[in-house]
């Protein structure tokens, strides 16, 4: 497993929000990071999993796709891949989703249409495609990860991954536009391991 250096002492920016994407199981958290060279086992943005299940009219966009085998945090997942799904096109959308392998079929997507002119005019059809590297994982308190979101875990089990993504400059893409970005608005994963279902959401100042 090839980690990425990371202090996790920079998790945050100089306003104290959350400045990197992390993931987040059984009391232990890994940060991802895109270095500026070298090829890496997570893949941000490209084309949804082949085998996708996704209603009619419904506009998805694969957003962060981990190689569980190649983040610490996760060492013991029988999950190999763990595809994240956003549905960035539906306004304040929320999107549930089961994983079987690297595939995904949709259980709730709402609201069920995509906007034309949402999060921002000409928002891309797939976010530009480059690859992540993870951190070692840390042993972080679970109250300190949740301060990290801006509604917190909504009481989710411990045995639960929770994944929380913010805007970044280097993913080559504006998440949000230029308001949400500046607002640090977080897209937010729940997967359970049991199950394969996936909840995401965001969540705003």
């Amino acid at each position: 497993m090839a980690d990425i250096e990371f202090n996790l002492e920079d998790i945050t920016d100089e306003h104290e929000d959350l400045a990197h994407p992390i993931v987040y199981w059984r009391g232990r958290l890994s940060v991802f990071v895109r270095p500026d060279e070298g090829e890496y086992a997570h893949r941000f943005g490209g084309e949804l999993p082949s085998g996708a299940t996704v209603p009619d009219k419904a506009i998805l966009h694969a957003l962060l796709d981990i190689d569980t085998t190649q983040c610490a945090a996760l060492e013991g997942l029988s999950q190999t891949r763990l595809p994240l799904i956003f549905p960035f096109r539906h306004d304040g959308g929320r999107l549930v989703y089961h994983l079987n392998d690297n595939a995904f079929a949709v259980d709730e997507l709402s609201p069920n249409e995509p906007d034309d002119d949402w999060p921002y005019e000409e928002f891309p059809d797939t976010l530009p495609l480059s690859t992540m590297g993870s951190s070692p994982a840390f042993e972080v308190d679970r109250d300190d990860v949740e301060e990290l979101l801006w509604q917190g875990f909504y009481d989710v089990p411990d045995d639960k991954v929770v994944i929380v993504i913010p805007p970044r400059e280097d993913y080559g893409v504006s998440l949000w536009g230029e308001m949400g970005d500046a607002e640090m608005v977080q897209c937010v994963f729940i997967f359970d391991p049991a199950t394969g279902k996936v909840t995401a959401e965001n969540q705003c100042s």
